[in-house]
């Protein structure tokens, strides 16, 4: 006689989350219920099933007309240890003014470091728990604002008819091609987790640059060489000299 498997537990979806289930299904109508299913993920570190987004996107005309904080606090509203919920958020909210980028992981582990130092035995830092926390506290996932800067096509294009005229003259031999590559070291991520939109920083220009050379055929290759902040260029922490 077989013996019959375990029912799963199943996972309690706050109406924010279904609401948000409904609305990508409206966005991107073509998207199967594995896409969503990630999607979800992604936003909300929940996990839920194929099927219980399809019965949720089944009703979908119910949920998108529910308000979202009519019935998404249930037990969210009361935290296990409102003592360790507040210090979380106060640190949270310090590194946000400091203007440190934050997330899931780092939040985990200052909440159990807090964990400790409030004497905390009987809790599980859990993905579910910092779901609610962050729906508690209205913690989201965003992207520092800014402007990037874009190509000037056309330029590209003249430039490339410049370059063939200038080069027609020479052999690929003695065409010699020189590239940089940049490590910004200082370079921080390009997104926090936050309660509203957060503008971006000045970034950091501090970077360790490698220049490397090679003619047109690949015959030739010129020793890679650092470009130091004093413009001395230095082949293997060495003073490079073009003529060795």
């Amino acid at each position: 006689m077989s013996t019959p498997q375990a029912k799963r537990r199943g996972v309690e979806v706050p109406v924010s989350v279904k609401k948000k289930i409904c609305q990508r299904k409206i966005d991107h109508p073509n998207a199967s219920l594995q896409d969503i299913r990630q999607f979800i993920i992604d936003e909300t570190s929940l996990t839920i099933g194929k099927s219980t987004i399809g019965d949720i996107l089944k009703n979908k005309d119910k949920w998108l007309d529910v308000p979202t904080d009519s019935g998404d606090q249930t037990r969210a509203k009361h935290p296990k240890h409102q003592s360790l919920d507040d210090a979380l958020y106060l640190w949270f909210t310090d590194m946000s003014a400091r203007h440190a980028a934050i997330n899931d992981d780092m939040l985990l582990t200052k909440a159990k470091q807090l964990g400790e130092q409030l004497n905390i035995t009987d809790f599980n830092y859990s993905r579910g728990y910092l779901h609610r926390f962050k729906t508690r506290r209205g913690i989201k996932r965003k992207l520092y604002e800014g402007e990037a800067d874009s190509a000037d096509m056309n330029a590209v294009q003249t430039g490339r008819g410049d370059l063939q005229r200038v080069l027609k003259d020479y052999e690929p031999d003695d065409i010699f091609n020189l590239d940089e590559t940049g490590l910004f070291y200082r370079l921080g991520p390009n997104y926090t987790l936050a309660t509203q939109k957060v503008s971006g920083t000045k970034k950091s220009k501090n970077r360790i640059t490698v220049a490397l050379a090679a003619n047109a055929t690949g015959t030739t290759k010129l020793k890679p060489f650092v470009i130091t902040k004093v413009n001395r260029p230095r082949c293997f922490g060495k003073t490079y000299n073009p003529e060795t």
